[in-house]
């Protein structure tokens, strides 16, 4: 039950880590490639944190033992 928590943990910590890092850049006119990026990163880091809750349900159901 140890590799699901901290599976947990760490998809909890990027996402936190992408999320601070990225809300403060803006996108920028005539730079298609870096604003690509930017939504991009938006969708790891929409993953990230559905993998987080997954992850936590794991956590959760071996806990109930199943």
């Amino acid at each position: 039950m140890l590799w699901p928590a901290a599976l947990c943990l760490a998809e909890f910590v990027v996402s936190g880590y992408l999320r601070s890092f990225w809300a403060k850049e803006k996108k920028v006119p005539l730079m298609d490639e870096y604003n690509e990026s930017i939504d991009h990163t938006m969708t790891v880091m929409r993953l990230s944190g559905a993998l987080a809750y997954f992850w936590g349900a794991i956590v959760a159901v071996k806990a109930l033992g199943y």
